[in-house]
């Protein structure tokens, strides 16, 4: 007798094994309002209407998430923790900002002000009257607010964030990584954190590696990219900097900045990229750096990533002389103890680069050549060898990154004491960044050779479906592969078409969830492709497959989601 049971006969523990298997975001789209009891689990276990993640949910999944947090007041009065964007996705945050405007349209200044009729004066009063504080935060209870930006914005889809969700006295932590080309931004940011920012603990504003960004010099003031009325605190306990690039005595300005909390600094946590073109003997070291900690009387904790850039071609001399920087008594039997610092010779680029271990940057890219001969310890000088284990030597500078970006001359090849190198057993998730040259791999690799715990590939520059890359058996547990910068759109597409049809003919044989397509058009106009936004939905026997398609400016992303086929969809 085939015993059909009913949701509602159905355990807790069995939902609950259920939902371990999905996106807590999923798991709130399917199952929510169903009925009380369902609903009292998921207030219970998956946060609802407290905490959303939604940067790795679909378009069509978001865009009902959007609506639903603003215009519903169990959401949009009891929401704590929101995630949202990812480079993997579309650009969420235009879509928020626009549900944000409608209902400050809807509950506000269509009814107060009925003289702005037109959009764009309406945007500006409204953005006006939150910067004078005349108006609520739309999310009274949310302390944790983390943005991803994956594409330019403006300035008022930046002030909506600033001024209207992010505004408020619950709000303790806020990270926000914004992309290429958007510094511009970062006198807003101060505005807002030194005049709005009530009760914050934690402000991360961060641009990525790809970013030109303004070198700080010796000549910069500093302050004048501050509010004047900024108060320094000295209850401040920790410091971090990222990516920060200094040309020759600029390095000076940031010294100074940092001894103006010399009386409660406890954790510093540094990376920067130093350049000196005249004066090689300014460069950052290991005697300079314990020189500056030893001011700081507080001082707990050290964490940095220094890039040097040289112009000379580095010999094992002048490698020794930077190593030997971090082998005084200060690091080895100082504050921190006994402090491991990792120095490398990056030869494609010319840089000295240091690094503190364990590698803690793990939203930093760490790059790194192929030449693994170049890599030094502070510890291992009065050995002067090489452990026999390459893979255990470099884990502690390895596990504690997220994204490893290789670069490569042309036709270099990639060796088998490289790829062993890279299997780190203990470390999961990370993600892999080949540029545009792509480099050959050894004949003597064996097949067998696999790559566990890589996640997400990143190819840059052109694409060859000719070449073979094995993804399936090189990379096991690969989910997401992201190919980027192409180009030319128009010759690219039918390429494209090729890897699509390589994914779906093969979708049982690699655990792939998401791939994307970037596109930037510098040289014709986006028209005659005629590409709109747009999602195609592909039902298997066992997969539910989104294709998206999105247009913004000269951007164009193309990306395909999968997801396993647990229950029918509901809503």
């Amino acid at each position: 007798m085939v015993n059909n049971m009913k949701l509602e006969d159905m355990s807790n523990e069995l939902f609950l094994c259920i939902w371990d298997q999905l996106l807590m975001v999923d798991v709130i789209y399917s199952f929510s309002n169903l009925n009380r009891r369902i609903d009292d689990m998921l207030f219970e276990f998956c946060g609802l209407y407290k905490e959303l993640d939604l940067r790795y949910c679909s378009l069509s999944i978001f865009r009902y998430f959007s609506h639903q947090i603003v215009m519903k007041h169990e959401w949009r009065l009891n929401l704590t923790v929101l995630k949202i964007g990812t480079r993997y996705r579309c650009s969420q945050m235009t879509l928020l900002a626009d549900e944000v405007i409608k209902f400050f349209v809807k509950n506000s200044f269509i009814e107060q002000n009925k003289q702005y009729n037109n959009s764009s004066r309406t945007l500006f009063h409204m953005i006006t009257s939150l910067k004078k504080k005349n108006t609520k935060s739309i999310f009274p209870q949310l302390n944790t607010l983390i943005v991803s930006q994956n594409t330019t914005m403006n300035g008022n889809c930046r002030d909506i964030f600033l001024y209207a969700i992010a505004y408020g006295s619950n709000l303790r932590t806020l990270k926000w990584i914004t992309c290429s080309f958007q510094t511009h931004h970062s006198k807003s940011f101060f505005d807002w954190l030194f005049q709005c920012s009530i009760n914050l603990n934690k402000f991360q504003f961060e641009n990525p590696t790809s970013e030109n960004g303004d070198y700080i010099e010796a000549k910069d003031d500093l302050d004048e990219h501050l509010p004047k009325t900024i108060n320094h605190s000295i209850e401040l306990h920790t410091l971090k900097f990222r990516i920060l690039k200094i040309k020759g005595r600029g390095c000076y300005k940031i010294e100074n900045l940092i001894l103006r909390f010399v009386q409660s600094l406890e954790n510093l946590s540094i990376s920067m990229y130093h350049r000196c073109d005249n004066e090689p003997h300014l460069n950052y070291n290991g005697y300079y750096l314990s020189i500056l900690c030893e001011k700081l009387k507080h001082l707990r904790s050290l964490h940095f990533a220094i890039q040097i850039q040289l112009f000379e071609k580095a010999d094992r001399n002048i490698i020794n002389h930077f190593t030997k920087t971090f082998s005084t008594p200060f690091w080895l039997n100082g504050p921190f103890g006994y402090k491991r610092v990792c120095v490398d010779f990056e030869q494609t680029y010319g840089l000295i680069q240091m690094f503190s271990l364990p590698y803690t940057f793990n939203d930093i890219t760490l790059i790194h050549s192929i030449d693994l001969i170049n890599i030094q310890f502070n510890t291992d000088l009065e050995e002067n060898k090489r452990s026999q284990s390459l893979t255990q030597e470099l884990e502690t500078l390895w596990s504690g990154m997220d994204r490893l970006f290789l670069r490569f001359d042309k036709n270099q090849i990639l060796s088998s004491l490289f790829i062993q190198a890279l299997q780190c057993p203990s470390t999961q998730n990370k993600t892999l960044v080949f540029s545009q040259k792509r480099g050959i791999i050894s004949q003597n690799i064996a097949n067998q050779i696999q790559l566990t715990h890589f996640n997400v590939l990143e190819l840059g520059g052109s694409i060859d479906t000719n070449i073979n890359y094995n993804l399936e058996d090189r990379f096991p547990q690969l989910k997401c592969l992201r190919l980027m910068s192409c180009k030319n759109i128009s010759s690219s597409w039918q390429n494209i078409d090729q890897w699509i049809s390589f994914i779906l003919t093969h979708i049982n044989e690699h655990q792939l969830t998401c791939v994307r397509f970037d596109f930037i058009e510098n040289e014709n106009k986006i028209t005659e492709m005629n590409i709109c936004n747009q999602m195609i939905r592909i039902l298997q026997s066992s997969w539910i497959i989104d294709i998206h398609q999105i247009v913004q400016d000269n951007h164009i992303a193309l990306w395909i989601d999968r997801r396993k086929k647990y229950f029918s969809s509901i809503k």
